[in-house]
């Protein structure tokens, strides 16, 4: 018994000094910049599963709701994709969805922020995010003014392996003060829009089957604060470390980590997705960037949704990814506390919001 401990003792420590070297978020905190698709650059060029998109999401108040967008991608034919989603509905609950494909040569990336195909936009010019949508159900001209400046987690990448995979995810636009219209096309009628808007960005060169076990994101805006956390589980060959990340911005500063630990205390099991397993409450704890005490907890209350990927409409994007991953998005209506310093200086922060769980055959 002695001997065939020792043996799971030595096989133990020899698969996890074996694992691929997996690299977290690094705390290198300092300004972010704003950037453009980096599709060129030559860790991305001709990678099948390279993508990268930029998520608008609208809180314009009376009613209303959007949601807008920008995806450039390598999968299936061709190279360069650009795909542009945009939702919009109106107070009487009129929804409007439509999504638009261009290929490389029908879609324009000037310096910094700045994409450009069939009348959608998407520019910053470096103070302000400009956003233009035109399709055959709805147009948009918005303006949106940046409450606080572009954030990302320390130097905001994840690396895999000894080679150029990795996973980046920053937030140009933490929150925004949102100025403009929406035109909707079947009756013509021109709906004005204020209230607040946010931005995040997120990059792999590598497919989810190979960088992903498990990701979970939340975020919550208000008229005030947002608060965003995520945390990503990789493939067993990168070792049991996780990426987490956390911000909260406040009109008392930004408070941010990288690194805490995460502890599921209960699970939810999907009926009818493969029994996947969602993380039901979830607690962390860690230290922010500049030293302070940080814990606190996830609860998820309600599911909202689920998104299969395989159920997408595009037949032969849906049979390449079939052969690699089983990839499912959902959300759920979900309560978060957190608690930030000691004493008179301590934090505390109760918000709900949504939280996005992508599961990939796990």
């Amino acid at each position: 018994m002695r001997w065939i401990l020792i043996a799971i003792i030595i096989s133990l420590s020899t698969g996890s000094a074996m694992a691929d070297p997996f690299m977290p978020f690094q705390e290198k905190w300092g300004v972010h910049k704003v950037s453009g698709p980096a599709m060129n650059k030559p860790e991305n060029k001709g990678k099948e599963f390279y993508s990268e998109w930029w998520a608008v999401l609208f809180r314009p108040g009376n009613g209303y709701s959007a949601y807008a967008r920008f995806m450039v991608y390598n999968l299936g034919p061709g190279d360069e994709k650009l795909k542009v989603k945009a939702r919009f509905e109106t107070p009487d609950k009129h929804k409007y969805s439509v999504t638009r494909t261009f290929s490389h040569d029908e879609w324009k990336n000037g310096s910094g922020l700045a994409i450009n195909a069939g009348g959608n936009s998407l520019k910053y010019d470096g103070k302000t995010f400009f956003l233009k949508l035109k399709n055959k159900k709805f147009s948009a001209d918005l303006r949106i003014d940046p409450r606080f400046r572009p954030w990302s987690p320390g130097n905001g990448k994840i690396r895999y392996g000894k080679g150029s995979d990795y996973y980046a995810l920053d937030i140009p636009l933490p929150l925004g003060d949102l100025h403009g219209n929406f035109t909707t096309l079947d009756n013509g009628m021109k709906h004005e829009m204020s209230g607040i808007a946010y931005i995040d960005h997120q990059a792999m060169n590598s497919g989810m089957q190979a960088t992903t076990k498990t990701m979970y994101r939340f975020r919550k805006l208000s008229g005030k604060e947002v608060v965003f956390m995520a945390a990503l589980t990789p493939p067993p060959q990168y070792g049991e470390k996780k990426a987490t990340c956390l911000a909260a911005f406040m009109p008392d500063g930004v408070s941010q980590a990288v690194g805490m630990r995460t502890f599921v205390k209960e699970w939810w099991t999907d009926p009818k997705e493969g029994g996947y397993k969602v993380p039901k409450t979830l607690v962390f704890k860690g230290k922010t960037s500049d030293g302070r005490p940080l814990r606190g907890a996830i609860l998820m209350k309600k599911f909202s949704s689920r998104e299969d990927f395989l159920k997408s409409p595009n037949r032969i994007e849906r049979f390449i990814v079939s052969k690699f991953a089983k990839p499912v998005d959902y959300s759920f209506d979900a309560v978060m506390a957190v608690e930030i310093g000691t004493g008179a200086n301590k934090k505390s922060l109760k918000t709900d919001g949504t939280i996005f769980f992508t599961g990939v055959n796990h």
